[in-house]
């Protein structure tokens, strides 16, 4: 390849996408600026000229094919990134040019209609695709991030309608995560309506924001990409929790009126309160994953070098994961610690599901008890009507000495019939009692049961002390990370 007529190529085209107004005008004049020099250096250069169109709409979002002929030099472009494209260059541009930046971000959206129709000319019809090319030009112009999420409602069957308010809060979080805000957004009536709603539900509903998002991000982001979005990501997943918590709760009538941005606030309070806890939850869970072969998981340990890295072209420090003790972990000792965790843990939670299953039986028998000596009682009871009534048989029968036979006969049996009932009820109150007896030997036997399994894991958790002060130490050497590089992020954001 020709360097210097490669980059004299990148330098032709460059100078053109500054100087066009729009992404076609911009084609035009790189054809006919790329067959003049062409014409120039002869057929034997096409693939350095070729190679150069192509790496020049690469970097800026497109897809080239570029042709040769004797009458000129054709390249068919194709949008790669929908949202970061040279349509959004120029689109940036043209919003510029027409003072629409500063009109946008006074809140007056009256410009919206004329830059739809701006686009009016443009070779698609994939009205999706403008609209990503308008969302793409409108965060690059406004400063949003990428992530920000920016909707259209229906006005017309092509202008819609931009969902400022969801932005403007968005971009207020992203704010308002930086460190150095500590400053409260909620009076306390507001904060301990929504405190209330969330007393039974606070913690199990952090683990869950963390897992949902591990489980959409970490596998397909680098450490940095997954960290640079982390405590965005849990704020708007919080308060999308919280919302859904407020409108089943008790007080959902009252708290109806609460806007979103309340709800960031509070979300974003929440967050800086609790968030050393949050990192603590994601550490564990990243450690987990790497017990369990996961390989972004082990990436995302190895990245915490105690080296530089570059993100979105500024440096940041990385530090290394050295616990309290100045241990600095390396791979291998995570892992075999995280091995010998494992185990002790396997070893723990079975004597603690011995503990679990002797508990729930101990119940159960507590109830049979109950039961068979509300049983006993109600037998003791019909002893009692029955004894009664045997005696007045027999007083009865006595007499009935002097009547006929079948009268007498008829006396016995009902008399025998009642002893019968008796001995039968008898027989009851002492089975019942018998399994009484069986429950309780079952019930010491239980117990035992327990205690045995407390003394195992209290041994247990003795002999491997140092090992699960060691997972300890690392667990929050983890977090510490987590925590440095997630507050440098957001502060740079």
């Amino acid at each position: 390849m020709n360097q210097a007529l490669y980059l004299e190529s990148i330098s032709i085209m460059t100078k053109e996408f500054l100087s066009q107004s729009s992404f076609e005008d911009f084609l035009q004049s790189v054809k006919r600026e790329v067959f003049a020099l062409l014409s120039q250096r002869g057929d034997v250069e096409k693939d350095t000229i070729r190679k150069a169109i192509m790496d020049f709409m690469a970097q800026r979002g497109m897809k080239a094919i570029v042709l040769f002929s004797t009458k000129g030099v054709e390249i068919k472009t194709a949008i790669l990134h929908r949202e970061r494209n040279a349509y959004v260059d120029f689109l940036v541009r043209y919003l510029d040019e027409k003072h629409y930046i500063e009109q946008l971000k006074s809140n007056d959206f009256s410009c919206l209609k004329d830059i739809f129709l701006s686009l009016q000319e443009l070779q698609i019809t994939d009205e999706s695709l403008i609209k990503d090319i308008v969302r793409g030009a409108l965060k690059k112009a406004l400063g949003l991030s990428e992530r920000d999420g920016l909707f259209f409602s229906d006005v017309d069957p092509l202008i819609k309608n931009f969902d400022f308010e969801l932005v403007q809060n968005n971009a207020q979080i992203r704010e308002l995560r930086k460190s150095h805000h500590k400053q409260s957004l909620l009076d306390d009536v507001t904060r301990s309506r929504i405190d209330h709603a969330l007393r039974d539900s606070d913690i199990s509903l952090m683990k869950q924001i963390v897992q949902e998002i591990i489980h959409s991000r970490f596998s397909n982001l680098k450490p940095l990409e997954f960290l640079s979005g982390f405590s965005f990501a849990y704020i708007q997943g919080f308060a999308k929790a919280l919302e859904l918590i407020l409108q089943s709760s008790a007080i959902s009538n009252q708290d109806s009126s609460l806007s979103a941005r309340v709800l960031n606030y509070y979300c974003v309070e929440s967050y800086r309160a609790k968030k050393e806890s949050i990192y603590e939850e994601l550490a564990q869970e990243v450690l987990h994953m790497l017990d369990s072969g996961s390989k972004a998981a082990q990436e995302f340990v190895v990245f915490f070098s105690g080296r530089s890295s570059r993100f979105n072209g500024r440096e940041l420090y990385v530090p290394a994961i050295e616990d309290m003790d100045a241990k600095v972990w390396a791979l291998g000792d995570i892992e075999f610690i995280l091995h010998s965790e494992r185990d002790i843990n396997n070893a723990i939670k079975s004597h603690q599901q011995k503990i679990s299953t002797a508990s729930a039986r101990l119940l159960a028998i507590e109830q049979e008890t109950k039961e068979n000596n509300e049983l006993m009682h109600q037998k003791q009871l019909q002893i009692q009507t029955i004894s009664e009534e045997y005696e007045q048989k027999k007083s009865q029968a006595a007499a009935y000495e002097k009547a006929d036979i079948e009268t007498r006969n008829a006396m016995t049996k009902i008399i025998n019939a009642l002893l019968q009932q008796k001995i039968q009820t008898l027989d009851s109150i002492a089975t019942l009692k018998s399994q009484n007896t069986a429950l309780q030997d079952e019930k010491y036997a239980l117990q035992n049961t327990q205690k045995n399994a407390q003394a195992e894991i209290a041994l247990i958790t003795r002999e491997n002390k140092e090992s699960l002060y060691r997972f300890h130490n690392l667990l929050r050497a983890l977090s510490a990370c987590i925590s440095a590089v997630v507050r440098d992020l957001d502060d740079y954001a």
